[in-house]
């Protein structure tokens, strides 16, 4: 995978931090402070006469990340492990707080990547490998080690699909409905919402744009926003790319939470009402209990526990039945323009047209005898 967007600030050191010789952990740490910067961790660490910072990377609250040591060089943030370690520590004080989502994408975009680079390593949290609490019980340590090892769907981030591979799933299993991968795919400039999991989200929710439940196809309600089943039949939407858009924001406000992007008017008919799911399932597999409940209809179950428990599945379904089709989906070769006529050569066309003249000649002459 591509090198994330590191931030180099140019922090100076006392002398250059001796060689790394292996990696075999990549440790996760929290900086212990609600808000700081990485200069402040670098200053932090040189009044404790350390050559500089420790971590090898530091990634803040809105999910930007910035150099510490060279990550070939030896860190300080983990006891007798130092030399076989690559520590990235994250603003915050998470015995105390939550993880935006912004951040936590970035430790599993960090993450990822350094497992990448170093086959092998193990990702751990400093109180794997220390007496300590860090990185504190809110960090998402269990949601980024599954993330970074692809056990988990991040419903943000760059299309992992093009619009041609999902135009041509729909023409095949959805005829009639092409368009509305176009109009997912237009949306993701403005959303960091990926438009394939948006789209297919949308078709566990209609049936493959067959509305088999309460919502029908005028509603252009393609996310179930409102339905509660037994003929509630949730919202209504004037178009179908004003519906689209509305499903974006439902995902936004989960996955993402905080404000709408610059501009954009509110559509979701349901925003209010989830702000308490605000940025709590970055992930597509946390889904389930949230966005639906199973069957639609709660009154089937018990308690608000049972419910949960049978749509524990919500996530997977989308992903396997769905998302995964279409990311498998060929991606479609171009048509190829018609060859152009090979041009005759310029010698070739006189011969051919000194042959025609003697041609010419040869049938004047025998009508003149048959004459």
């Amino acid at each position: 995978m591509p090198a994330p967007n590191v931030t180099d600030r140019g922090l100076r050191f006392k002398e250059p931090p001796p060689p790394r010789q292996k990696t075999d952990y990549i440790v996760l740490h929290h900086a212990a402070a609600s808000r700081c910067t990485v200069e402040d961790v670098h200053r932090w660490h040189l009044n404790r006469d350390w050559l500089g910072i420790g971590y090898h990377l530091f990634v803040d609250k809105a999910g930007l990340i910035y150099a510490g040591r060279s990550l070939d060089s030896q860190g300080a943030h983990c006891k007798d492990h130092n030399h076989e370690s690559v520590g990235v520590c994250a603003e915050g004080d998470f015995s105390k707080e939550q993880m935006p989502a912004r951040q936590e994408h970035a430790l599993v975009t960090v993450a990822a990547w350094l497992l990448e680079r170093y086959p092998g390593a193990k990702l751990a949290a400093h109180r794997d490998l220390n007496a300590t609490s860090c990185p504190g019980d809110h960090y998402p340590l269990s949601r980024i080690i599954d993330a970074a090892l692809g056990r988990l769907t991040p419903i943000c981030g760059p299309p992992q699909v093009t619009v041609e591979q999902a135009r041509a799933y729909l023409a095949r299993e959805c005829p009639g409905w092409e368009d509305m991968a176009d109009g997912y795919w237009l949306l993701w400039p403005l959303y960091p919402v990926r438009p394939e999991v948006a789209l297919s989200l949308s078709l566990h929710e209609t049936g493959k744009f067959r509305f088999s439940g309460d919502v029908r196809p005028d509603q252009n309600n393609f996310g179930g926003l409102g339905a509660t089943g037994g003929g509630g039949r949730g919202a209504s939407f004037p178009d179908r790319q004003t519906g689209r858009e509305a499903v974006v924001q439902h995902l936004y406000l989960y996955a993402v939470g905080g404000d709408l992007p610059s501009g954009r008017p509110l559509l979701d008919p349901r925003w209010e009402a989830a702000k308490a799911n605000a940025g709590c399932c970055p992930y597509l597999e946390q889904l389930a209990g949230r966005w639906a409940w199973p069957g639609y209809d709660r009154s089937r179950f018990a308690s608000l526990e049972e419910a949960y428990r049978a749509g524990a599945t919500y996530g997977q379904v989308i992903r396997d039945r769905y998302l995964a089709v279409l990311m498998a989906e060929p991606v479609p070769k171009p048509p190829q323009p018609e060859p152009a006529e090979e041009a005759i050569p310029l010698v070739e066309y006189k011969r051919v047209v000194d042959e025609l003249e003697v041609a010419r000649e040869k049938l004047a002459r025998i009508r003149e005898i048959v004459a």
